[in-house]
């Protein structure tokens, strides 16, 4: 419910998992993962999902700008 039309960032996404549930009621989300195997897996997961936007990164150097997200 926190999720609910806001831009979410998942940072640390592994399977997409998280990303797949906050999708159904974020306005997007932002899956981040710093594993090629992990992003594949998220791509996977989550190609049904047009609020769902995949990026390689660390979750120490998030690769968005500041402000991007809401959450």
């Amino acid at each position: 419910r926190l999720a609910r039309f806001r831009r979410v960032l998942d940072a640390g996404c592994g399977s997409g998992y998280g990303a797949e549930l906050l999708a159904a009621t974020a306005r997007a989300v932002i899956a981040v993962d710093v594993a090629p195997e992990a992003l594949q897996l998220t791509r996977e997961r989550t190609a049904a999902l047009p609020n769902v936007e995949v990026r390689q990164g660390s979750a120490t150097e998030l690769p968005l700008e500041a402000g991007t997200v809401d959450l």
